[in-house]
């Protein structure tokens, strides 16, 4: 049976941490807007990040969509965007 004595509970001893880490994991990683990505503690940049690679494995492994490709819709969609923005300023006076 284990005694206990008040003695040992003034004593400050270190906690000790998983793997006996001595500094926390986000201090390792950085410390930054990365390590928060990283541990999830910025949960809307964690989403959208796993979403989008998520969407690319999609696209390049499941479907078989080629980086060319991808590039060259991207490439024609942003010309579109573009003029008609423009038309539409020159339309509407902006």
């Amino acid at each position: 049976m284990a005694t206990y004595s008040s003695d040992s509970d003034n004593d400050l001893t270190p906690t000790s941490k998983l793997l006996g880490r001595q500094r926390p994991i986000h201090s390792v990683l950085g410390g930054g807007k990365v390590a928060d990505i990283l541990l999830w503690r910025d949960k809307r940049s964690s989403g959208a990040i796993l979403i989008a690679v998520a969407v690319m494995w999609f696209l390049f492994e499941v479907v078989d969509y080629t980086f060319v490709t991808l590039l060259c819709h991207v490439s024609i969609t942003t010309m579109l965007i573009v003029f008609i923005w423009s038309a539409g300023a020159d339309i509407f006076g902006w």
